[in-house]
């Protein structure tokens, strides 16, 4: 019987044990989210270019979570440069040229829409930045900025709200 009172006793005191732990660790402060930054994220080697952008970005309070190639890298003939950014707002696709002129020539031009829950786009440069000009078909309505040398699309509204912002204090 004096075994079984120690192999109690034993057990009790590692409850105990237990108890205290789970209780002096419940009383620590929780580690708050409003600390943490994020981390800065890689931006691939071939489009070291868009840096700039992506900086000025996250210093304006975006936070860029993603860098990769963009699906309008080689519209224009005239650059090859184009980024698609994600951030905590959206997504951004940026295509830079060397001469800032070539995307203030970029004209938009929203078409008449034949179909329901389309929106149809034209795009039209001189022929030095753009061979010819290009038709958008999409099923949500697209945002298009020019400035600094950069071309930028978005499909988010308030992303190209606050684009604008960035680009004309910067």
């Amino acid at each position: 019987m004096i075994h079984n009172t120690d192999t109690e006793m034993k057990r009790i005191n590692v409850v105990l044990l237990f108890v205290a732990l789970l209780t002096a660790c419940s009383s620590q402060t929780p580690i708050s989210t409003q600390t943490l930054r994020p981390t800065p994220i890689g931006i691939p080697a071939d489009l070291d270019f868009s840096s700039s952008l992506v900086q000025l970005l996250n210093n304006s309070g975006l936070n860029v979570l993603s860098v990769q190639s963009s699906t309008w890298n080689g519209m224009f003939q005239s650059t090859n440069k184009a980024v698609w950014i994600k951030t905590d707002q959206g997504i951004v696709e940026a295509v830079f040229f060397a001469d800032p002129t070539e995307a203030k020539q970029i004209q938009i031009t929203r078409l008449s829409n034949t179909r329901a829950g389309r929106y149809i786009y034209k795009i039209q440069a001189p022929p030095s930045t753009l061979l010819h000009d290009v038709t958008i078909d999409a099923a949500f309505p697209l945002y298009f900025t020019m400035q600094h040398g950069m071309f930028l699309i978005t499909s988010n509204a308030e992303l190209d709200i606050t684009l604008k912002r960035i680009l004309s204090n910067d």
